[in-house]
């Protein structure tokens, strides 16, 4: 029951998160949330979970090599 329960709500924050990705806010953040909840009892959604947070860290190692120091756009 309890595994039925997390998964039904991993499931739905993950929805969430994709439904408000096109839109201004945090559905980055409510999907690896999502996944982050859904890793405490699926192990496919920890490597999951491993996989994206290793990307946004050379995407965000990118941006950041992008931008110039002083830049008042960045």
């Amino acid at each position: 029951m309890h595994r039925l329960g997390v998964a039904a709500a991993g499931a739905a924050l993950v929805a969430l998160g994709l439904v408000l990705m096109p839109l201004p806010g945090p559905g980055t953040i409510i999907v690896l949330g999502g996944l982050a909840l859904l890793q405490t009892e699926f192990a496919w959604a920890g490597r999951l979970l491993a996989r994206i947070t290793a990307h946004t860290g050379v995407v965000g190692r990118w941006v950041r090599s992008r931008t110039r120091p002083g830049d008042p756009e960045a």
